[in-house]
């Protein structure tokens, strides 16, 4: 059994398109039909997370952020490069975030590409094409992720905040749907699923 944190590390960026995209007979494109890379802005950032005991059940933190910093001029491989990181695949996450006071409700969409080589991390004509991604859970269900933002998790108090913060989210929302704590084990990638 696991007794002690899960570190793993995450590099997201977050794409954002022009708002209103030049007439068809001027726009720029890659050869695949999509925007080019100068067309997009891309905010990348690196997370530092871990999973608290995980299999112990002794935590109600399924996951929290160790540390986040963006990465400076937005070049991604060549800063994974300098730390011992390989890229290998990305998936891409469409939906929606709400905030209410402390707390952060995301529901997305998983897809993954069937157009592009995932491993051009750059390419991203498959954002011009709906049919490119497809849904990697077929019953199109969303993934629905609630958390806190405490500003130091040591402080019992920040602790008891953040937890009544979220039970009246987790109240809020009853009607709709049930938010619950999922098994940390499950959360362990080396840990064979059930």
């Amino acid at each position: 059994m696991l007794t002690s944190n899960i570190y793993y590390v995450k590099v997201i960026g977050t794409v954002k398109s022009n708002e209103s995209p030049p007439p068809q007979s001027d726009q720029m494109t890659n050869g695949h039909g999509g925007r080019t890379d100068a067309e997009r802005t891309i905010d990348w950032h690196f997370e530092f997370k871990d999973i608290p005991d995980a299999g112990t059940g002794q935590q109600t933190v399924n996951g929290r952020l160790l540390y986040r910093f963006g990465i400076e001029g937005s070049d991604m491989l060549t800063f994974m490069k300098q730390l011992g990181y390989d890229y290998v695949s990305r998936h891409v996450l469409k939906g929606h975030t709400f905030f209410r006071d402390f707390a952060t409700l995301s529901l997305h969409r998983v897809y993954r590409e069937t157009s592009t080589d995932p491993t051009k991390p750059f390419d991203w004509s498959f954002m011009a094409q709906e049919d490119s991604l497809e849904l990697i859970d077929k019953s199109g269900a969303y993934l629905c992720i609630a958390s806190i933002d405490a500003e130091d998790d040591n402080v019992s108090a920040n602790k008891d905040l953040a937890t009544s913060k979220l039970v009246e989210l987790r109240d809020l929302l009853k009607p709709v749907m049930t938010l619950a704590p999922v098994d940390r084990l499950a959360l362990d990638t080396r840990a064979p699923s059930k």
